[in-house]
């Protein structure tokens, strides 16, 4: 057995190539993230194109490109919908609202708990 920490287009890929993968459900919830979009006050270029950025991000037709290609969640709930229960299920996504309300978000880490991290993966890279 080998557990790792990796984005879920990984597990998905790993499993069309017939890898046997799955993901941990630890009692205390998944990581999660959530991130999103800024323009700088200085930022060049139309107001509006960002705006129709940040739109076209929001559709749901989107929204089901992320979750069948990348396995990842998506704001637009309308999203799921367009995906085959199914396919949800298989990417760990069959319940967004369960999937979210367990989840924890990320945090910024501690200065000594990140540099130990970093230390460690540099050394997990470096096959030590």
């Amino acid at each position: 057995m080998v557990a790792a920490f990796a984005w879920p287009a990984v597990c998905g890929n790993l499993k069309s190539q017939g890898v046997p993968v799955a993901y941990m459900n630890p009692k205390e919830g998944m990581w999660s993230w959530i991130t999103g979009f800024v323009r700088t006050k200085e930022a060049p270029g139309q107001e509006q194109n960002a705006y129709d950025y940040v739109d076209a991000w929001l559709s749901s037709e989107t929204g089901k490109f992320m979750i069948e290609q990348y396995d990842y969640g998506h704001t637009n709930r309308k999203s799921f919908d367009l995906v085959s229960p199914e396919a949800l299920v298989e990417k760990g996504l069959g319940s967004p609202g369960e999937v979210l309300g367990a989840a924890h978000a990320t945090r910024e880490f501690p200065p000594d708990l990140r540099t130990r991290m970093v230390n460690m993966y540099e050394e997990v890279r470096a096959g030590a």
